[in-house]
């Protein structure tokens, strides 16, 4: 379960406010157990909910395939990197965040910073594939995650503070958790990474603990909710769960967000198997709304081809449309260069779309010539975002959740 161990806070007389924010004192910060050989006896109830989950995934890869896979798979990717961000209260809609990915220079700081999730998510997928985690590929993840910010919160690096979680005072005195002290967050962070290493844990099951010992470990001074939060996909994919495809967990997680953090308190707790049974439930859900996913893009694709038929099934026309999940804000030069196609295939193809308003310009791309966003796309995706942000259960979720879609609505039910 973890022990409390004692602290000392040296208060700064001269500094301002509240008495209680200058004075010294005594605090209790949380050390975990270490995990690198810990052994866990799941219930039978446990096991049935890792084995769903495990199903789910499974037929997730299964249902999402063909010309669908690539276009979801990134589509994915950005929604959980946009839903991982608004659980630590950066929110961003799909189109800014697609202008972003098209321009970082069309995007605002937020829109920026979900953009380095994106990244980091990017880059921790692939990392996965070749290697075993270490505590160097997080702290560049980290690096990823908050190139450009201030030095103050050491991007790139373990924490050398102490950090806490709520409270009211400038001090960890009124803090509702205190993580791991800094002095030993290297050695909690080796023994993490070599839990990782193992092979003989239930994958999503792991995946689990790991992002609970992560966030209860709490390495750095910033960032730690989003990459603890990619970390869960590294550890599924290198375990060879998952492949292309990236299961929304953190919108179902965002969505209760009261059983989220019940979740990681129930296994700081030492009630792992209940942590596991939610974030079991969490994988399953949000795989089996990803297959719904897939078959909306494939509706959607089919109506377009019914809006704008071609001669033959290899048209550049065809072919733009399969592209636009994957890049809803595009212009000639990024068609051309994405499809292998020369400008003069790809211009007329571009303005028959626009002409039956599959496309339409945007004005954010007035500095650089004709740029256009896929309207329908968009729709797909906040219909998608809103409907995985909805909470299941009684209690509404903690953190802002995205608008409903005010035009282009798609169902998720299933198929």
């Amino acid at each position: 379960m973890g022990k409390l161990v004692r602290r000392h806070w040296q208060g700064d007389p001269a500094a301002g406010g509240p008495r209680l924010a200058r004075v010294s004192f005594d605090y209790d910060a949380f050390v975990p157990d270490l995990i690198r050989k810990a052994e866990w006896s799941f219930t039978t109830g446990t096991m049935a909910e890792l084995d769903k989950a495990t199903r789910a995934v499974g037929a997730m890869e299964a249902v999402v395939g063909g010309t669908m896979a690539e276009s979801v798979s990134r589509v994915l990717l950005r929604a959980e990197s946009i839903a991982s961000s608004r659980i630590e209260g950066l929110s961003v809609g799909n189109r800014r965040l697609a202008e972003a990915l098209f321009d970082p220079s069309l995007g605002d700081e937020t829109a920026r910073s979900v953009l380095a999730n994106v990244r980091a998510m990017e880059e921790g997928l692939r990392e996965a594939e070749g290697a075993p985690l270490s505590v160097a590929l997080l702290c560049r993840l980290h690096g990823l995650l908050l190139e450009g910010a201030e030095a103050r919160l050491k991007p790139g690096q373990l924490r050398d503070n102490v950090v806490w979680v709520g409270g009211g005072l400038p001090n960890p005195r009124d803090a509702e958790y205190i993580p791991t002290p800094h002095d030993l967050v290297a050695e909690m962070m080796d023994d993490l990474v070599a839990f990782c290493g193992r092979d003989d844990v239930p994958p999503v099951a792991q995946a689990a603990i790991a992002h609970a010992q992560f966030e209860t470990i709490h390495p750095f001074f910033d960032g730690n909710g989003r990459i603890g939060r990619c970390l869960i996909h590294m550890v599924m994919h290198q375990r060879g769960l998952v492949g292309r495809l990236v299961p929304p967990v953190s919108q179902i997680l965002a969505a209760s967000g009261r059983a989220y953090v019940g979740g990681l308190v129930a296994y700081r707790e030492g009630r792992v198997d209940e942590w596991c049974e939610t974030f079991a439930d969490g994988v399953a859900t949000a795989c089996e709304r990803t297959g719904a996913l897939a078959a909306v893009f494939g509706e959607l694709r089919q109506k377009w081809y019914g809006q704008v038929p071609a001669e033959r099934s290899d048209a550049t026309i065809y072919a733009l449309m399969d592209l636009l999940p994957v890049s809803p804000v595009i212009d000639i030069d990024r068609a051309s260069r994405m499809l292998g196609r020369a400008r003069s295939a790809v211009t007329p193809a571009m303005e028959r779309l626009e002409a039956a308003s599959i496309l339409t310009p945007l004005k954010a791309g007035a500095r650089r010539g004709r740029v256009w966003g896929a309207r329908e796309v968009f729709g797909v995706l906040d219909s998608f975002e809103w409907t995985l942000a909805r909470p299941s259960g009684p209690e509404g979720p903690r953190r802002p959740s995205p608008r409903p879609p005010s035009r282009d609505r798609f169902s998720f039910g299933k198929r």
